[in-house]
């Protein structure tokens, strides 16, 4: 399995999600869901901006992905695009420069993405203060 290009880290955050799973586990656990594919959608449609296009595919492949504990943009599959990485990343055996558009995507939409998710575990200890009362 392939490591995250990039990974923000939010002080606090497991323990936001393990107060969370207490309260409320099914609405909390949409909650974060849907807050983490939000901000991987931001990040995927700028993805999709910057990615070279021949053929279409490897824009195609670029998707968002939201968790509870993470939001992931993946691009390329092993079976139609099994070259996403080597674009990603290049390849110097054969002189294929890089072309690191999810990097670039994650680095310009990192102040947008942020505030997506501060107001994430902002709504949601303000629900749980509300709900321990």
């Amino acid at each position: 399995m392939a490591r995250p290009l990039m990974t923000v880290k939010v002080d606090g955050a497991k323990q936001l999600r393990r107060i969370a799973k207490k309260v409320s586990k099914e609405e909390s656990k949409e909650a974060l869901k849907r807050g983490h594919k939000e901000a991987a959608e931001v990040v995927s449609n700028k993805a999709k901006a910057l990615v070279p296009v021949e053929s279409g595919a490897l824009k195609r492949s670029i998707r968002p992905l939201g968790s509870q504990a993470a939001a992931k943009v993946r691009a390329g599959n092993g079976t139609n695009v099994p070259y996403a990485g080597v674009v990603h990343y290049g390849n110097p055996h054969v002189r294929t420069k890089s072309n690191p558009f999810l990097t670039k995507a994650v680095a310009k939409k990192y102040p947008e993405v942020r505030r997506i998710i501060e107001g994430l575990y902002r709504d949601l200890a303000k629900k749980l203060a509300t709900t321990r009362r």
